[in-house]
């Protein structure tokens, strides 16, 4: 049973990991992007893409610290009411 739950545990972060890299890829390949992103939850993303998952019950997050960015950074939109 102890092997099953490991399979399972790990398949939920390669789960995490692939949502990740679909989140991020678009701003390293040049595809389209989301309105809802920001510099930081890309970050975050980027994180995860990487395996440095927060312990966090609600949501998949990454943890604190840096992480690498496409040539020229992500690729926000703007607010206009900056």
């Amino acid at each position: 049973m102890k092997d099953l739950e490991k399979c399972a545990d790990d398949l939920k972060v390669a789960t995490w990991r692939l949502r990740a890299v679909w989140v991020i890829a678009p701003h390293w390949l040049g595809g389209p992007t989301d309105e809802w992103e920001t510099v930081e939850s890309l970050t975050s993303w980027t994180r995860v893409a990487m395996g440095h998952i927060a312990d966090d019950p609600h949501q998949v997050r990454g943890t604190p610290g840096k992480s690498p960015e496409p040539p020229g950074g992500f690729r926000v939109p703007r607010s206009d009411a900056t």
